[in-house]
């Protein structure tokens, strides 16, 4: 997991040239959280405040509790 690359929400933002502030007016203007909003924007998975490349497969134990796996079929 530790070469898996995740980053925080605005470095999301920065890395794929999108505007966070537009990006938090577009979300409160359809009803959505900004962290909602950016996941279906960009297709990158949520978890735990950290976003993963879309393709990415985390494994809970259960909803609760931290990751067991997380897999990415992208390769680096």
């Amino acid at each position: 997991m530790d070469d898996l690359k995740r980053l925080r929400q605005r470095e999301l933002c920065d890395r794929l040239k999108l505007n966070y502030r537009e990006m938090a007016v577009t979300a409160k203007q359809l009803g959505l959280s900004t962290h909602a909003y950016i996941q279906q924007r960009t297709g990158w998975i949520l978890f735990q405040e950290l976003y993963y490349p879309p393709g990415t497969i985390i494994v809970t134990e259960d909803l609760c509790s931290s990751p067991l796996i997380v897999y990415s079929k992208l390769k680096p």
